[in-house]
């Protein structure tokens, strides 16, 4: 993830290198060149930005059987939890409700906003903070829930104050479960 970053901004450079040598001719000419500077450096940055979370960026199935449970990550990182409720635990509709009390699945890290270091992801809700790898054949992987607890493939934690699913048969975006259908039934 960070040498595509690294060749776009080779690329840039690389580029604007050659606008600067290919300038001079008239000062219609340099404000030409210099105008095109100033855009290509301005949107450099913004679009590194958005590619921050390609790869971890979808809805997750995070279900404790029988309690069916998505997780959703936004393109800006953005963490949200979902509680089926046409299931034993919920009110029987079909339909979702976001998830945000210690009740639900991953309701705690509703709200979180992921940020990234490299290659790893840092989740932080509260007194929740859990770290995490991703990777296109294992998902989300090596996992470091409050500094204290690791695990390789997942984390599962059902305590007093906690009701996390990361990972495991999750750890990869689900393919048969988007965020559109989730927001087109959301609980009335």
């Amino acid at each position: 993830m960070t040498k595509p970053t690294s060749l776009k901004h080779s690329i840039a450079l690389l580029t604007l290198t050659s606008l600067a040598a290919c300038g001079g001719g008239s000062s219609d000419d340099d404000n030409t060149s210099s105008n095109t500077t100033t855009e290509t450096t301005q949107t450099t940055p913004t679009a590194s930005l958005s590619n921050e979370f390609d790869d971890i960026s979808g809805v997750y199935n995070t279900s404790r059987l029988p309690d069916e449970a998505y997780l959703h990550i936004a393109e800006d990182g953005l963490v949200t939890a979902f509680d089926y409720q046409q299931d034993i635990f919920g009110t029987g509709e079909n339909c979702y409700i976001t998830a945000t009390t210690v009740n639900r699945i991953n309701g705690q890290l509703t709200g979180a906003v992921i940020t990234v270091d490299g290659d790893r992801y840092t989740l932080n809700s509260g007194d929740i903070e859990i770290e995490f790898s991703y990777d296109d054949l294992l998902g989300m992987n090596d996992f470091l829930y409050n500094n204290v607890l690791s695990s390789n493939t997942g984390l599962n934690i059902n305590a007093a104050n906690v009701n996390i699913v990361l990972g495991d048969a999750g750890a990869l975006q689900s393919t048969q479960v988007t965020i559109e259908d989730i927001e087109s039934a959301i609980c009335q």
